[in-house]
């Protein structure tokens, strides 16, 4: 078996890479649903929704504590901590696919991922005590971590898909790390779970589509998509950041000239 860390094979490797992939794909994506439900069909206060971020927030900053140092104790050569590294057995088995090897003795994605729905929901909160055209509403925050929790994973996962079938990936010209395949992927998806949200609100009452709304959910998308694309692999807060930019501007221009 190889050390926790290392893969000794190139099918060790794609192996993991299939997993991998899937497991941090099921991390991105969770949070959408539980986001629609609270907001959506539960209607929660953003004072509700802060008590949630908040606890999503201390579960992460557990969760990393918690692995780095399990990881210590595992790898103790004197055993001073058996039932810790015991735990930690069970806790690599249990979160296999989401963590990279690299990210064993460092901060994981999971962390800008947070920070970026902190920054999102930040501004809700601050944008209502602005002027009209800077209000920014929990459904607003929704659309935004629509494009995040679904864009990047599929994206992903189709670039691997393609790769694993041995099917040549065509590369974007500012990226040759990234492919257009993936970049196309990231916005067809996000476009899907964006009607999926938009029909959702619809049918409750929430939300009424207008063309400069509809133009902010769009460019939301191209702004992530574009982000991800060379924001490297911790990029999930900088594609809230750009996400939620584009979006804002949008509505504002729209509120401008309109």
């Amino acid at each position: 078996m190889p050390e926790e860390g290392i893969m000794n094979t190139k099918s060790d490797t794609l192996n993991t890479k299939k997993n991998l992939e899937l497991g941090r794909a099921l991390f991105h994506f969770i949070f959408y649903p539980v986001a629609v439900a609270l907001i959506i069909y539960a209607s929660a206060s953003k004072w509700e929704m802060a008590v949630v971020l908040a606890i999503a927030n201390v579960g992460i900053y557990a969760f990393e504590k918690f692995r780095r140092a399990g990881h210590a104790a595992y790898h103790d050569k004197k055993k001073r901590y058996s039932r810790f590294a015991r735990c930690y057995e069970w806790f690599k088995h249990a979160t296999h696919g989401i963590i990279r090897p690299h990210e064993i003795t460092g901060t994981s994605a999971m962390v800008p991922y947070v920070l970026g729905l902190d920054l999102v929901f930040c501004w809700v909160m601050v944008s209502s005590l602005l002027p009209a055209p800077f209000h920014f509403a929990l459904l607003d925050a929704l659309f935004i971590m629509t494009v995040v929790a679904s864009g990047d994973p599929f994206a992903r996962i189709f670039a691997i898909m393609r790769k694993n079938a041995g099917k040549q990936n065509h590369s974007l010209p500012w990226n040759p790390g990234k492919s257009w395949e993936g970049f196309i992927a990231f916005c067809v998806m996000a476009g899907f779970w964006m009607v999926i949200t938009d029909l959702s609100a619809m049918g409750k009452g929430m939300l009424v589509l207008t063309p400069i709304l509809i133009s902010a959910q769009v460019l939301a998308i191209i702004a992530g998509a574009v982000t991800e694309s060379v924001a490297g692999e911790k990029d999930n807060f900088w594609i809230s950041l750009f996400s939620l930019l584009a979006y804002q501007t949008t509505l504002i221009v729209g509120w401008a000239f309109g």
